[in-house]
């Protein structure tokens, strides 16, 4: 009798340990696998940051741009510029960084000193361009190349050009322009302007008051346009594409007139100047 009941809890105990072990043996089969697959689906996003307009004011500045692992990429943008830019990444590969618009993400036009997060897909291995599309901005120099898994050469800055006009001033810095000013002997008078990133050079930029012709070119890799402010009906281009040409005239009194380019964002950059009307 005594002998029975041993017997049953030796067997117990026996299949309680062998419960146990293979358990044991299941969780260390299982552990790793399960392990890896977690780790498999926790994947972080790259994050790069990007300030524009700074150094200089036409350009990117990436944290990192060469050698990113493929996949999802985050992009914390920041304006620290004096104007409105934005931050576009392209989502084709490409061999070099010449396009000035292309298929991608872009974040929305920022103020100076706002920000924005773009977040994007980049599966592929190759080089991505990003730019800002700002009219004309990316055409100056705001724009570079992205390296998925490839190396690639961080963006030279790029740098601001100032308006140059020539200036052959015979009157007064206090010289104005008003609604009573008359033009005693008008007379009729040429000039040639060359239109760049981000000025002007006009020669003469003094006349005789009167009608002035006014042979205006587009030397810059942007869109550019020729103003002379508080005129109505008159001297004024179309936005004129890079290599273009226009003439206009303008009837001008005595004082000074001012112009500029109406192209968002390049008067800001330096693209203004003035005119001087003897009489």
């Amino acid at each position: 009798m005594h002998y029975r009941k041993r017997s049953t809890v030796v067997l117990v105990v026996l299949g309680a340990c062998c419960t146990g072990l293979a358990a044991w043996l299941l969780g260390v089969a299982t552990g790793p696998a399960a392990g890896q697959s977690a780790t498999a689906h926790t994947t972080k996003a790259t994050v790069i940051t990007v300030t524009a307009g700074k150094p200089s004011e036409l350009g990117f500045k990436l944290s990192k741009s060469s050698l990113i692992p493929a996949g999802t990429v985050t992009f914390k943008v920041t304006n620290k510029g004096k104007i409105t830019h934005d931050f576009k990444i392209c989502t084709r590969p490409v061999s070099a960084s010449k396009a000035n618009s292309c298929t991608g993400k872009v974040t929305k036009r920022l103020a100076p000193g706002a920000s924005a997060t773009l977040t994007v897909a980049l599966p592929k291995t190759g080089k991505y361009e990003f730019l800002c599309t700002v009219p004309g901005h990316a055409g100056a120099g705001m724009k570079g190349l992205l390296g998925i898994g490839v190396a690639v050469t961080a963006p030279k800055p790029t740098t601001t050009t100032t308006s140059t006009t020539t200036k052959t001033t015979t009157t007064t810095a206090t010289t104005t322009t008003t609604a009573a000013a008359t033009c005693a002997s008008p007379q009729s008078s040429t000039a040639t302007v060359t239109m760049f990133e981000f000025g002007y050079t006009v020669t003469p930029s003094t006349f005789p008051c009167g009608t002035v012709t006014f042979n205006v070119t587009n030397s810059g890799t942007a869109d550019h346009d020729f103003v002379i402010e508080n005129l109505i009906g008159q001297g004024r281009t179309n936005v004129m594409g890079p290599g273009e040409k226009a003439t206009i005239t303008a009837t001008l009194t005595p004082g000074t007139w001012t112009y500029y380019c109406s192209v968002p964002t390049h008067r800001a950059l330096g693209m203004e100047g003035k005119l001087t009307l003897t009489g």
